[in-house]
């Protein structure tokens, strides 16, 4: 939490230790002497001053903000800032590094299942089990049943593409 000067008016154990922080920054300290400090401790690169007027110019403006930054260690910080009531600001950070790299990964196996779904020679056709619609169809699938996907995708099988549904 900062007040409307970029003062630390209240600072958690875990922000604390995301930045890597020494018992003598705490309640009172300035947002200039958090970012020197990570500068120093590698985990900061940008300009302070320039990083200072953007908060205090959203603190000023009460303009609500979220942002994701990645620091020099490799680690991914989500931050969410909010105005308080009286002018002050609470600043959330949050280490989502571990969520991103799983979300990488989720997205490349993904990727690779596509792209062997999409060129094996057997057909393959999803459908929803409960409303019975085609939800996904291969190239090798098209070619077996002889009709485009746009024709068979969200169809059920009683619905002939030649004749639309009401």
């Amino acid at each position: 939490m900062l007040d409307g000067r970029a003062n630390v008016v209240a600072m958690n154990n875990n922000y604390r230790r995301i930045y890597n922080l020494p018992e003598t920054i705490r309640a009172g300290s300035t947002l200039e002497k958090i970012l020197q400090h990570r500068i120093k401790s590698g985990l900061f690169s940008d300009d302070i001053a320039k990083h200072l007027a953007a908060i205090l110019d959203r603190i000023a403006r009460r303009e609500p903000t979220a942002y994701e930054i990645a620091l020099n260690d490799g680690r991914t910080i989500n931050i969410y800032e909010r105005p308080m009531d009286g002018g002050g600001w609470v600043s959330v950070h949050e280490d989502v590094t571990d969520l991103r790299h799983g979300q990488r990964m989720l997205e490349r196996t993904e990727r690779l299942l596509a792209t062997i779904v999409e060129n094996v020679h057997e057909g393959i056709i999803a459908k929803d089990a409960r409303s019975l619609r085609y939800l996904f169809v291969n190239k090798a699938a098209e070619k077996m049943i002889g009709m485009s996907r746009a024709e068979i995708v969200g169809r059920t099988a009683n619905c002939s593409p030649r004749r639309r549904p009401t």
